[in-house]
């Protein structure tokens, strides 16, 4: 009789397997129970000095004092947040990401060269906060008033609008509002916010769509006039300028929005600490009056929440995408 075929020897086996699988999930429980056990990284998946990055800067404070435990803020930007999110994909239980909404564009926009699953290589662990774009003109514009802007692009006057970039939340979103409307509008695409706003100041472009946080200073100055906004609800920054739904296009709604992902192989149970550690970050009196003053509204959903809310973006943008052949970089 063979080692395999003895009754006792495969017996002793069978309780050693188990004996060892109880013990690395008793030592998988310990680990879980005792993290953070050493400083926590938190990519930022964009360049310093943007949303992100302050989203990032502002929250890790509080996160660190809630888990006991220092919280390093670092850049690693480039690719439209691929870069940084292919790092934290296959990083380690105390790396965390601060992504933003080109995630949920990204996977349709470079499919042949993405080297991780938007969905299933990360662990969603909360939606931070959505904030509105804003469709503006310049103080020389014929177009003070939204209703003025669409009335002419029904009357078939060609018109221009500038984003910061092909495939951008900005970009998509004028696609599909000139869908609903029949509109046959021009897009210019711009490497950043700052050259599209002075085109648009001087007149150069029809109109423009961008972050209402990048345009408020240029609002304020007198030299944009914003018209609209793309969320389904005012803005407390702009409350009398009205929303795209509102004004006929009932539906719509493009927000912005930043929130935070973990590897796809971290433990549920740490993924919920920091959903618990973030959540008490967005509840702080000096994080909500900052978020509030630049327009956002706090989310701070759960991780399935926040889950279910990236498919959903990805199914509508996807759609916008692929139906209208928009391609990264034209």
């Amino acid at each position: 009789m063979n080692y395999q075929d003895n009754p006792k020897k495969t017996g002793f086996k069978r309780i050693l397997a188990g004996i060892l699988m109880a013990t690395a999930l008793m030592g998988a429980a310990s680990a879980s129970a005792d993290w953070p056990t050493k400083p926590i990284q938190l990519v930022v998946v964009f360049p310093p000095g943007g949303s992100a990055d302050q989203m990032g800067r502002i929250l890790a404070p509080h996160i660190s004092k809630h888990l006991g435990q220092n919280v390093i803020v670092e850049n690693r930007g480039g690719a439209g947040g691929m870069i940084g999110t292919a790092a934290v994909a296959k990083g380690n239980d105390h790396m965390f990401g601060v992504i933003f909404d080109t995630h949920a564009t990204n996977a349709q926009l470079y499919k042949d060269n993405i080297s991780f699953d938007s969905m299933n290589d990360v662990n969603f662990v909360t939606l931070f906060g959505t904030a509105p774009l804003a469709i503006f003109a310049g103080k020389k514009s014929e177009h003070k008033r939204a209703n003025s802007l669409f009335k002419a692009s029904k009357e078939g006057k060609q018109l221009s609008y500038g984003s910061v970039g092909t495939g951008g939340l900005g970009h998509l979103a004028m696609v599909s509002l000139a869908n609903q409307g029949n509109f046959a509008w021009e897009h210019i695409a711009y490497r950043g916010g700052g050259p599209l706003h002075m085109d648009v100041a001087a007149n150069h472009v029809d109109v423009g769509i961008s972050s209402l946080l990048a345009i408020k200073g240029l609002v304020d100055g007198g030299s944009l006039v914003p018209l609209a906004v793309t969320t389904d609800v005012r803005s407390s920054v702009f409350p009398d300028v009205p929303t795209v739904a509102e004004l006929g296009y009932e539906g719509f709604n493009a927000p912005t929005w930043w929130g935070m992902v973990s590897p796809g192989a971290t433990n549920q149970k740490i993924v919920d600490r920091m959903y618990e550690a973030t959540r008490y970050a967005l509840q702080q009196p000096d994080v909500i009056d900052h978020l509030t003053r630049q327009g956002v509204t706090i989310a701070g959903s759960t991780p399935g929440e926040f889950k279910a809310f990236v498919q959903d973006q990805m199914t509508q943008w996807g759609k916008v995408i692929q139906e209208n052949k928009v391609a990264a970089g034209d």
